[in-house]
C-alpha cells in the first residue's frame, strides 16, 4: 500500500486557496480593475511610463487610458502574473530597505549574482516574467533571512542611497 492514499496536494490546496478563474468574466473584471493601483505603484517607484508599459506588457496608451478609469475589456494570464509579481516587489521593498532606498532599490546597480551587476528594473525588463519572479523571490528570500542578516544600514548602502541612522 502507497504511503499517500491520495494524490499530493497542489500549494494552493495545501494553503487553502482556490486560484482564480480567469474565465469567469467577473473574476477577470475585478482583477483587471488593479491595473490603476499597480501603475501607481510603478509611479512610486519612479519608473516610468515606458518601461511601465513593457514590464506590463501593455501600450503606454492602455495605461493611460486605465488611469482615467478606462480598463481593458480583457487581460491576459501574463499581464495577471505581472501585476501580481509587481505587487508582491512593491510590498517587499520597504519591508526590507529605509526610506528612499526603497524606491531606488530597483533602479541602482545591483551586485547580487543573480543580478549580474544589472539594475534590477533592467534585469526585468530583458527577461519578462522569468525574470520578474528571480527578482521577487530574491526579495522574499531576504524577507526570510535566507541570505543573512543585513542591517538597514547594509541595505541602504546596497541601494546606493545614505540614510541617517538614529541609534537608540
Amino acid at each position: 500500500m502507497p504511503y499517500f492514499s491520495s494524490p499530493v496536494p497542489s500549494a494552493a490546496e495545501h494553503l487553502d486557496q482556490r486560484l482564480p478563474d480567469l474565465s469567469d468574466l467577473e473574476t477577470a473584471r475585478r482583477l483587471t480593475a488593479a491595473l490603476p493601483a499597480v501603475v501607481r505603484m510603478l509611479d512610486d517607484l519612479q519608473i516610468g511610463r515606458s518601461q511601465q508599459a513593457r514590464l506590463l506588457d501593455l501600450s503606454e496608451r492602455t495605461l493611460q487610458r486605465a488611469l482615467r478609469g478606462d480598463l481593458p475589456r480583457k487581460l491576459s494570464v501574463d499581464q495577471f502574473t505581472r501585476m501580481s509579481l509587481i505587487t508582491g516587489i512593491y510590498k517587499a521593498l520597504p519591508i526590507l530597505f529605509v526610506g528612499e532606498a526603497s524606491k531606488a532599490w530597483l533602479t541602482r546597480l545591483n551586485g547580487r549574482r543573480t543580478l549580474n551587476g544589472q539594475r534590477p528594473l533592467d534585469y526585468m525588463l530583458g527577461g519578462g516574467i522569468p525574470a520578474m519572479l528571480t527578482v521577487r523571490q530574491l526579495l522574499d528570500a531576504d524577507r526570510s533571512g535566507q541570505f543573512g542578516d543585513a542591517t538597514a544600514e547594509d541595505r541602504a548602502r546596497a541601494a546606493g542611497v545614505s540614510v541617517r541612522m538614529v541609534r537608540g
